[in-house]
Formats: C-alpha cells, structure tokens, sequence
C-alpha cells in the first residue's frame, strides 16, 4: 500500500492500541477513507481513531486527515517502525494545514529506495486513478521541472472529487466523470497546463452544484415537515367548515385543492402560503360572538411571549456552553458541536408569526377580521406546541448537562397566549 502511495493518494485509518500489537493500520486504494475509519473503530482496541489519506513523497508520509486525533504523526511512526517501515509521518488538517509531524534524519532503507526507484520507471497506474504521465518522446518544452510532485497534486485533488461527482444528480453525473476520465488522459499524456486547467473547472462546477443542492435540501425538509403538521388538522378542519357554511365555498374547495396540489408535487411551500389563505376562508357566516378583550391583553400577551423567547434562547445557549465544557477531551467534540450547532437550529422553528399576528389583533377592530386573527394565532400555537412534542424538546429539560427550563418556558407562555385568545 505504501508503494501505491507513491502514485497516489489512498485511504488510511488508525486506531493505536494499548500495545503495538493492538494497533490498527488499514490503507485501501479503492475503499473510501470514511469506511475504513469505520473499520478501525469497531475493529481496533483503542478509543481514538483518525482517518483521511495518504502520500509516501520519498521518505516523508504526509496525512491529509478527515477525523483527526492527538499525537497521531508520532504513534503512527512509532507503529509503523514495528513493521519495519522507517518513514517520517507529518499530519495535515482536511484544508491542508499542517497539525503536528514527526522528522528526523532517517536511514537508508535498501528495500524501500529499490521500491522508489521501480515505482519511477514501472509505475503502472491505479484503476480509476490518474497515472504519472510520461513527456513525448523529445518534447519536454511545457513539462515542468517538478513534474512529479504537481501531478501528484493534481491526482491527489482528482480523486479527491469522487465522492462529489457520486453525489450528483444522475443528470449531471455523466457529464462530470466525461471530464474527469479527460483530465486523467491529459494527465497521461502530460499536458499538465491544460489538465490543471480543466480540473479547476471541474471543481467549481462541483463547488455550485453542491450550494445548489444544499440550498434545496435547507428549505425543502423545513416546509415539508411544517405541512405535515399542519395537515392533518386540515383534513378535518375545512370539511368541517363546508359543512357549518361559509361565504363562498368553491373558493375555500378550491384554495384546498390547490393546496393538497402542490404539496403532492413537492412544493410545500406553495402548500403552506395556501394553508394561510384557507383560515379566513373557513370563518363561519355567523360567527358566534366572542367576548371583547382589551388590546391591552393581546399587547401583554405578545410580551409574555417574547420574553419567553428569550429565556429559551438564553437557556439553550447555556446548555450548549455546558456541553461543549464537559466534552472538551472527548475525541467526538467535534461531532458533539454539530449536534449543540443542531440543538439550537431547533430554536428557529419558533419563527415570528405568533408575535406578528398578536400585533396584527391589537390593530384590528373588533368583528370579523379580529376573529379570523385569532384562529390563525391559535393555529400558529397549534404548530409549535407539536413542535415542543418533539423527542428533542421532551428531553431537552431533562438533559444530563446542566439544569435548563427551555420546554417549559415556552408551554407555560403559550398557555398563557391561549388564555387571551379564546
């Protein structure tokens, strides 16, 4: 495997043990380095383990890591001389930066160098991979002097792209492997220039369907999630309202077809902008009278509410704090700071509708555009009390981390809220 590293990038994961004999080494030019991490953590003894790639440049190992882990140059070394490999190690972070390495003045090693040297005449390249290109026969005129390390470079940051170009839609994905497989011929025939070229193409155009992509996959799973909330009670609800009479029914129909419409195409938030239009429409001819409330108590009440907000803001962040202090040596912190990352994106879902709507009622006259605000408030509520029936935020209360009112909080306010409109 360290001789295909000569070539090529490939995947590597370590696991040390207790005793060298316990450690795990595995390094695969075809397996992804994220399975291989996956292979030393159920399979090593250890409970730290890194994964990434590999390049053997002469005697120098150099790791370019996806999961990172404390002393790694030095264990790996340390490893590694075990089997008889004498290699200096310098690790890398995913960006290229160097963490830590492990270099000194090593010996000659005959077997190693005699390998170096076959690798330089015989290479023969990977499948799949990019291979050291060989110059023209008598044209040398636009290979550079350092030929093998850019191509090296070059490879590295083409199979780098796999798993991007994987990730594709089907759609695009022929195209970008159409590229990839040219890059890899001019490579071999060593037109670098153009090879380096044509993969920073391809690399932005990787780089904006994967924002594309991302910007889709944020917003749909939101909107969708919001409509299956909500219609359920819909379901009920405008059948309901057709049957106790309402202006005009064959604009409420309508507005509901509409909206199941586009929700089965998978434009939720079309759906959702005809969910809104549906409350007024379901008012009943002869609303019964509601009692008149001061504006004055939908003002307090949109206080309460906001205040509310607050505090669960407030709580949340001194959960995460508490998280991110007890987990500070923890070799998943990095992961456990996406999940505190996620825990308060859970905050968002509480957005500014109710505060919207309990201003829009202080505003409006008593009568029937005031009634048909307070259903949308109470539907609103509706939605964000089936979002504090989540398991994150039944549980959220009850953490292990630090004692925090954020569930709580929010079920009291809305109570609260409730009362003033009914």
């Amino acid at each position: 495997m360290l001789k295909k590293a000569r070539k090529q990038p490939i995947a590597f994961a370590f696991s040390p043990g207790k005793s060298e004999e316990d450690s795990y080494l595995g390094m695969d030019h075809r397996k992804p380095a994220k399975m291989l991490g996956k292979d030393a953590k159920e399979q090593g003894e250890g409970n730290k383990h890194a994964f990434g790639t590999a390049v053997l440049d002469g005697k120098l190992l150099i790791l370019t890591c996806e999961r990172e882990m404390p002393s790694l140059a030095k264990r790996l070394k340390k490893y590694l001389g075990t089997q008889k490999v004498k290699v200096n190690v310098q690790v890398l972070d995913a960006s290229g930066n160097l963490l830590e390495e492990d270099v000194e003045d090593l010996p000659d090693d005959p077997e190693m160098d005699a390998d170096e040297a076959d690798d330089e005449t015989t290479a023969t390249p990977a499948p799949g991979a990019a291979p050291e290109p060989a110059a023209a026969p008598g044209d040398n005129s636009q290979v550079p002097a350092d030929r093998p390390a850019v191509t090296r470079m070059l490879v590295e940051r083409l199979n780098a792209l796999r798993p991007k170009i994987e990730a594709t839609p089907a759609s695009f994905a022929e195209k970008l492997v159409a590229a990839q497989n040219g890059i890899v011929d001019q490579i071999r025939k060593g037109d670098i220039e153009q090879a380096e070229t044509n993969l920073a193409r391809l690399e932005q155009t990787l780089s904006r369907v994967a924002a594309a992509q991302n910007g889709a996959a944020s917003a749909e799973p939101a909107a969708s999630a919001q409509w299956k909330k909500i219609v359920g009670q819909l379901q009920s609800d405008v059948p309901a309202a057709l049957a106790g009479g309402v202006a005009d029914p064959a604009r409420l129909r309508a507005v509901w077809d509409f909206a199941q419409g586009k929700a089965a195409a998978g434009d939720f938030e079309a759906a959702l902008r005809a969910a809104d239009a549906l409350i007024p429409l379901m008012a009943p001819l002869a609303a019964p009278a509601a009692p008149k409330v001061s504006t004055v108590a939908f003002q307090r009440s949109r206080i309460v509410w906001l205040d509310a907000k607050r505090k669960m803001k407030s709580e949340l962040d001194k959960l995460a704090a508490a998280i991110a202090a007890q987990t500070a040596d923890d070799e998943d912190k990095a992961e456990i700071a996406l999940i505190a990352e996620e825990m308060l994106a859970e905050f968002d879902q509480f957005d500014e509708r109710l505060e919207d709507l309990l201003d829009e009622i202080t505003s409006a006259e008593e009568g029937p555009a005031r009634v048909a605000l307070r259903k949308r408030a109470h539907a609103v509520i509706g939605q964000y009390l089936q979002v504090l029936d989540s398991p994150f935020f039944r549980a959220v209360d009850d953490n292990p981390f630090t004692s925090v009112a954020v569930a709580s909080t929010a079920r009291q306010s809305l109570g609260t809220v409730q009362k003033t409109l009914a």
